[in-house]
């Protein structure tokens, strides 16, 4: 994640792919904390390619981890890779495809109270609504994602949402 976090998206591919190669058979469902790395790699195999534009290759690593956490039936790796393909499709301009992703990203947190993450789902959900013309629905969703963001002391979002809110104010008139 370190590589992504700095822009170096094919390093950060490299080091993803050699996790996930050694999480196979019994591995593949194994998890360390909440998470299934297995799944939650994939997820950066989703937005590290989206970030160069191999947007194809992100796609089938997100197909794969959403029939893993699918399986598993584990709803913080499936969430995490619905909020993966859903900025995929953003990167890409289909925010129509994406909108679906991003929703059930969301929803996956509020209902299974995953809430340290409400605020990233929120963000990115309601920027993709804004992006496809919803500016009313988004505008909630991205004040959602600042309050939940300072309650739940996800302090470092806070700047990208006042960013992304301000766009959807000025979207707004």
């Amino acid at each position: 994640e370190v590589h992504y976090s700095l822009g170096q998206y094919r390093q950060a591919i490299v080091t993803f792919e050699q996790i996930i190669a050694r999480l196979t058979g019994d591995r593949l469902y194994e998890r360390i904390g909440v998470a299934m790395h297995s799944v939650v790699s994939r997820r950066w195999l989703v937005q590290a390619p989206a970030e160069t534009g191999a947007f194809a290759a992100g796609i089938a690593r997100g197909e794969e981890g959403i029939r893993i956490a699918e399986t598993a039936d584990h709803p913080y790796s499936l969430f995490n890779i619905c909020l993966g393909f859903g900025y995929l499709y953003v990167r890409k301009g289909d925010f129509q495809q994406a909108i679906p992703f991003l929703a059930r990203s969301l929803e996956l947190c509020r209902v299974w109270n995953i809430r340290q993450n409400i605020a990233n789902c929120a963000l990115y959900f309601g920027h993709a609504l804004a992006l496809s013309g919803q500016v009313s629905a988004s505008l909630a969703l991205l004040e959602q994602s600042i309050e939940t963001a300072e309650l739940t002391r996800y302090i470092g979002r806070v700047p990208l949402s006042a960013s992304m809110l301000s766009e959807v104010y000025w979207r707004a008139g």
